[in-house]
């Protein structure tokens, strides 16, 4: 079985007021956001209580669960799921109208397309945010070849007086932020770089889903007749975009839905066989945090070149032979 392809983005945000942000001419986008998310509706009494980080998290959470999967980039899931991304891309759809055709099982997409529509609904929202990629590419002369796509967001934190903007970390495809391990706070995307140059990783953990209380749909994988013919859905829940706790309908002409959480574990029993090992190959501890030390591009917001230029530096990447 072809095993899902993966990649990074890195997304920056503009200084956020959360109490006046709006979407630009997306209405009904900004009404579904404020009815999985009622804090974020300028309307609501605990709206002024929330906070930058509070605000991109949230809406991280929401990409993520309205963002559909495909299991092979070869596949015709994902090839018309890619079709609908790149024309968000090219201003010829809305990102509401993208989440809509994901909602109604038109096609799923990857790691990269997923870093896209976050990095989209941040601006969206009035913030500075960018796509990023890491990883080997192109490969390595070791044969290195694994890349993975988040994104960058520019969040304002501090208290009154030593106020200050960050860019943070957030991977869409997993549904996490990363922060400081012991105080759970925000961690700046080129702090991060450097305790993991000086091999910190244990400094730097997660924060994963909203906890409020409130019920929320997870994710889902399409897979069409191309994928389903002669095979049985469990042959799919070995994708760790499935995952064994998915559960899975036919929507009819062979069109098989699977519905359940996108995990860090399971993505991390796909690294054991795949980038882990190439990160040893080139000389880094095996964890997967470590291909962030390998950053390729960041795109989609202003100064992107000078970001990457600056994360490259951080961890000495122009050096090394093949990651040019």
């Amino acid at each position: 079985m072809k095993r899902l392809l993966v990649c990074v983005l890195l997304a920056g945000l503009t200084p956020f007021v959360a109490a006046n942000f709006v979407l630009a001419d997306q209405p009904e986008l900004k009404a579904r956001v404020f009815a999985e998310y009622p804090k974020l509706d300028p309307q609501h009494p605990q709206h002024e209580q929330l906070d930058d980080w509070d605000v991109v998290c949230m809406l991280r959470e929401f990409s993520y669960r309205h963002t559909c999967y495909s299991n092979s980039v070869s596949s015709r899931s994902y090839l018309a799921g890619a079709a609908v991304v790149d024309e968000l891309l090219a201003g010829k759809r809305t990102l509401g109208n993208v989440y809509e055709f994901f909602d109604n099982g038109g096609g799923g997409v990857i790691c990269g397309h997923t870093a896209h529509l976050l990095q989209r609904l941040y601006t969206e929202f009035g913030y500075r945010a960018w796509y990023a990629g890491h990883g080997f590419s192109p490969p390595t002369p070791r044969g290195s070849r694994f890349t993975h796509a988040e994104t960058l967001v520019q969040i304002e934190v501090g208290d009154d007086g030593n106020r200050r903007h960050i860019l943070t970390l957030h991977d869409p495809n997993t549904n996490i932020s990363y922060v400081d391990a012991e105080t759970k706070t925000p961690l700046d995307y080129f702090e991060m770089l450097d305790r993991l140059v000086r091999r910190r990783a244990a400094t730097i953990t997660t924060r994963g889903a909203i906890e409020d209380g409130i019920h929320r749909e997870y994710p889902f994988t399409i897979c069409f007749s191309d994928e389903t013919s002669g095979r049985q859905p469990d042959y799919f829940k070995a994708s760790w975009n499935v995952g064994l706790k998915s559960k899975w309908i036919d929507l009819g002409d062979n069109t098989w839905k699977f519905t359940g959480p996108r995990q860090v574990a399971s993505f991390e029993r796909l690294g054991d066989s795949w980038w882990k090992k190439e990160l040893v190959a080139e000389g880094m501890p095996s964890q997967t945090i470590y291909l962030h030390c390998f950053p390729f591009q960041v795109s989609g917001g202003p100064n992107a070149a000078e970001i990457l230029k600056k994360a490259r530096t951080i961890v000495r990447q122009d050096d090394r032979p093949g990651q040019e």
